[in-house]
């Protein structure tokens, strides 16, 4: 007998291709219930968005359509939801072309992209952890094999990474998953977890990385999938304070296991777990940039709080992470740089990053003509 609240999703079966696929995208119209989304993939390839409703009364928030028909570009992209603006709205993204597209939640959601990227930064990445508890969530992406790269999400986010965590040592299949942690050391932040499937032998690892106002770019703590029925690491993921103690746990589940069965093993979380403070490295560098006047018509005046005589690159980036130009870059005599924008330069928001050393910082400048 089917339960009385039940939502039941059919499809077009063919035998080369998957039936449908269904999914999580957030609280897109902040109504306090999580929505979710349908694919079927033949022969409409259309996406429906269903807003969540604790009556089960789930109603059609729109329908997008794979441009061209069969592409599946218009499907949400896995574990990539979460408030990255910091609007109180989670947001969802896709994959298009080569271009990452990310789709704002409001209190009317809708099918047109808020933010275009070039180059894919969805595929094996997160966007459900505000690392740094500033009311926006960070999107972390695979960048190599041992690598992730941290954008930092707000009202402005920037494709230009702030750090990249480096989990070393796997020469395989490295980083293919990433996940909330909770605060599994117990320090107020939330942390991630990644697992690298594809590590010794195929026995997989996974590690932990802390949030903070810093970012941590090497991982307070790191699993191999060899021992004590950890064989096969697959998705380990923050599960809450299961055990009561005051402190997030973690749950990581194995396809091998005991006699290859398979099993689950949860961790309790360990408030031992932190890097010294000379380990880290800043979200925002110990140097600040000011810049006036913002927006500016043709002529800015960039100012950076740094030790003078240190080696600076100033640069500028467009709304898709491309350098349009390199504003300075050498050894500083003075605290100011004059910058005067080419003629042909269009009008619109751009990036200025300044960086020295391990050290970078970003500002939001609107050129207008």
């Amino acid at each position: 007998m089917i339960p009385e609240r039940t939502l039941m999703f059919t499809g077009f079966y063919n035998p080369n291709n998957s039936n449908g696929d269904l999914g999580i995208v957030g609280d897109i119209n902040g109504d306090g219930a999580d929505d979710f989304y349908y694919y079927d993939s033949r022969p409409s390839d259309l996406v429906t968005i269903y807003l969540g409703d604790r009556n089960w009364d789930f109603q059609v928030a729109y329908l997008t359509q794979g441009d061209p028909i069969f592409s599946g570009e218009s499907v949400p992209r896995g574990n990539t939801y979460g408030d990255f603006n910091g609007d109180d709205f989670d947001d969802y993204s896709t994959i298009s072309s080569g271009v990452t597209k990310f789709y704002f939640g409001s209190a009317e959601p809708d099918t047109i992209p808020d933010l275009l990227w070039e180059g894919d930064y969805v595929m094996q990445s997160s966007m459900g952890t505000d690392f740094n508890n500033d009311g926006a969530c960070e999107l972390f992406n695979q960048a190599s094999v041992s690598t992730m790269r941290v954008n930092l999400g707000g009202e402005f986010p920037s494709p230009i990474p702030a750090a990249e965590l480096t989990a070393a040592g796997c020469t395989a299949s490295g980083i293919v998953e990433v996940q909330n942690a909770g605060d599994f050391n117990g320090d107020g932040y939330d942390d991630i977890v990644t697992s690298s499937t594809g590590c010794n032998g195929g026995f997989g690892r996974f590690a932990v990385f802390a949030g903070g106002p810093y970012i941590r770019t090497t991982p307070i703590w790191t699993m191999n999938g060899s021992v004590g029925g950890l064989e096969g690491i697959q998705y380990p993921v923050g599960i809450g304070d299961v055990n009561g103690d005051g402190v997030d746990d973690l749950a990581v589940g194995c396809w091998a296991g005991i006699n290859l069965r398979g099993n689950v093993i949860i961790f309790s979380g360990d408030t031992t777990l932190y890097l010294p403070a000379d380990e880290v490295r800043p979200i925002v560098g110990d140097f600040t940039l000011s810049i006036y006047p913002n927006p500016f018509n043709s002529t800015l005046s960039i100012s950076l709080d740094v030790p003078l005589h240190q080696d600076v690159t100033l640069s500028l980036y467009d709304l898709l992470g491309r350098e349009v130009d390199v504003v300075y870059r050498g050894r500083l005599s003075s605290s100011t740089i004059s910058y005067v924008a080419p003629a042909a330069m269009a009008s619109g928001v751009y990036f200025l990053r300044a960086s020295a050393g391990t050290q970078s910082v970003l500002g939001k400048v609107v050129l207008l003509k």
